[in-house]
């Protein structure tokens, strides 16, 4: 077992300044706190992570689309069925909307508004009179505007 130098050594040494050759002068550095000596510092050039990131290594994105993928079984209606968890959580938002809750209501109502306003090309849309267009936005409008002010 390696004997460890007394704390006064320690303190001596860390407050010396070390002489370092690099080129002609001379120049002093003081070894310290989050100033370890120049041979301890990495050489220029040379990585302090020489074995980099591991072959494989997935990132949290990468992970949540995975898990979004897997089956999960669910008892809907009074029959078991399996699917996806981004398939199970979407059935869930939405029976909470159909049961009242403001919150599910809510975002299920900006997943319309954000798919109608995706699907705004002319060719999605020449199947719907300009009339019906009109109403449909006008019904998005103030139901929006109702979730977002609610009356007590």
């Amino acid at each position: 077992m390696a004997r460890k130098k007394p704390l006064a050594k320690l303190r001596q040494d860390s407050e010396s300044s070390i002489e370092n050759t690099g080129g002609d002068e001379k120049e002093s550095y003081e070894v310290g706190y989050r100033k370890p000596p120049k041979e301890h510092q990495f050489r220029k050039g040379v990585s302090g992570n020489r074995k980099g990131r591991p072959k494989g290594f997935k990132n949290v994105r990468t992970i949540i689309a995975e898990m979004l993928d897997q089956k999960v079984d669910l008892k809907i209606n009074g029959q078991h069925q399996r699917m996806p968890y981004r398939a199970a959580l979407l059935q869930r938002l939405f029976s909470d909307a159909l049961n009242g809750k403001f919150n599910a209501i809510q975002t299920v109502m900006q997943f319309i508004k954000d798919i109608s306003e995706g699907d705004a090309s002319p060719a999605r849309q020449e199947g719907i009179a300009e009339d019906d267009r009109e109403i449909l936005q006008r019904y998005v409008e103030r139901t929006l505007k109702g979730l977002q002010s609610p009356e007590t």
